[in-house]
């Protein structure tokens, strides 16, 4: 199964989130993107995700922040393909009315990647697509293992 990790789910590991009631959502995550290194699912990710990744990572555009946020980034796309943001995804993400911009560059990234499912932490972000594609939870995709 192809799955396109949306970059909430990599921002969950990188700063080791933890839900509102105490859940560490990080550990689902790791476990997912452990389980794309170990090849039982294939991981797609934008380049738009990898940036916010970086931003995130490094907010205050320090030298040494850049240094590891790279080296974060490098072991990401290790185990995860990234699609290129083309002028046909940005063109459809523009014309998208039901989804807003940058969830529309994650959804027609996913779409032109091939993958079965985005993985999200913001099912409703997607709600108006999910005929589209399969919209899934790193729980939900642990649960069918």
């Amino acid at each position: 199964m192809k799955l396109f990790i949306d970059a909430n789910v990599i921002v969950d590991v990188v700063l080791r989130r933890i839900s509102s009631d105490g859940k560490p959502l990080w550990a689902t995550s790791l476990l997912l993107l452990d389980d794309i290194a170990k090849g039982k699912y294939e991981g797609v990710t934008s380049v738009l995700s990898l940036y916010i990744t970086y931003v995130i990572l490094n907010p205050k555009k320090r030298k040494k922040d850049d240094v590891l946020a790279k080296e974060k980034i490098r072991n990401l796309t290790s185990i995860l393909k990234v699609v290129q943001l083309s002028n046909d995804i940005l063109e459809s993400a523009l014309r998208e009315t039901k989804l807003m911009f940058e969830d529309a560059i994650q959804f027609f990234s996913a779409k032109n990647s091939g993958a079965n499912a985005i993985v999200t932490r913001n099912i409703k972000d997607f709600k108006k697509v999910m005929h589209e594609i399969r919209i899934m939870t790193p729980e939900e995709v642990l649960g069918m293992r």
